[in-house]
């Protein structure tokens, strides 16, 4: 069975010199640490990285990036991304990345529909992906990913007389922002009707693993309201029911927070983790969890092997 290594909210391009964090640096260096280590049996680990690979996808302008033959127009914090992700790749590992609210737009707060397919593009090597994925390249295990930002979209139609918090959101599938400052998430009905079946399509695979960006349940309200994935509730239906029929979803992965928090047998799920920031932006540096499902839940975190 294969390892995972949890990686998220790398933040590149973020630095405070005050503090001195440097997130770019940071992740330059765990690569390093990764390939150093890990590196002469990289076809045992699978890396997921759950999210907010750069700190504000909009910034600077656009630059040519060839990839796959192709050369195309690229932001270019996803660039520094995707080049020590190819370092990764080109040693072998397998790395699955999933988007953030940070990747979609400005600074995290104004996400801009086309990121969407830029990010896509970019990182799943396909423009027209349908979320969620489905990796299967491992015969005991399947990994599910989960795009939490397709039910938000930023709409710059603000106004002096504005609310700075005003927002709609009247449960349909997509919420519209109106000026502020927002962090959070939703996943529309359309991705959860698409999730429930490709679950289901797993029951005889012996262990699941669901990742996304955005903590899958309720905090604390404010937190929630501003910060969290809104209509989590339908994804832990989802989950609880089918995990008591098939009992085989074994962990959920997850950033945004920079916490770095377990939330072990959460939904009936052993192993239910929030990955911190790797790279430490906010100074929350997290322990880069190697996670090994065919062991005993820890009574703590699965280990770490690098903090930058």
């Amino acid at each position: 069975m294969k390892k995972i290594i949890h990686l998220t909210d790398l933040h590149m391009g973020y630095k405070d010199d005050k503090k001195d964090i440097h997130c770019t640096e940071a992740f330059i260096n765990i690569v390093g640490h990764i390939i150093t280590d890990y590196g002469s049996n990289a076809d045992e680990y699978v890396i997921v990285i759950t999210g907010d690979l750069c700190n504000s996808a909009a910034t600077g302008d656009e630059e040519e990036y060839e990839h796959n033959g192709k050369t195309f127009m690229a932001p270019p914090q996803y660039i520094i991304a995707k080049t020590e992700i190819k370092r990764l790749e080109a040693e072998n590992f397998k790395v699955l990345v999933i988007p953030g609210n940070h990747d979609y737009g400005m600074k995290g707060t104004k996400y801009l529909p086309e990121y969407v397919e830029k990010f896509k593009k970019m990182f799943l090597d396909k423009p027209d992906v349908i979320y969620p994925t489905l990796y299967k390249g491992v015969s005991d295990m399947a990994f599910i990913g989960l795009d939490s930002m397709d039910g938000v979209f930023y709409e710059d139609d603000s106004s002096d007389d504005e609310e700075p918090y005003e927002f709609e959101d009247d449960d349909e599938d997509t919420v519209r922002l109106v000026g502020g400052s927002f962090a959070y998430g939703k996943i529309t009905k359309e991705q959860l009707e698409r999730f429930e079946v490709m679950l289901n399509e797993q029951n005889n695979v012996e262990h699941i693993v669901i990742y996304l960006h955005h903590h899958p349940f309720n905090q604390w309200f404010g937190r929630q309201l501003f910060h969290g994935l809104h209509g989590y509730k339908d994804l832990k239906k989802l989950v609880m029911n089918y995990n008591n029929v098939n009992n085989n979803v074994k962990a959920i992965l997850y950033g945004h927070n920079h916490h770095g928090y377990k939330w072990n047998y959460r939904w009936g799920v052993p192993r239910f983790y929030d990955g911190g920031s790797s790279t430490g932006k906010g100074g929350h540096v997290s322990p880069h969890r190697i996670i090994d499902l065919s062991e005993e839940v820890p009574g703590y975190i699965d280990g770490n092997f690098y903090r930058p």
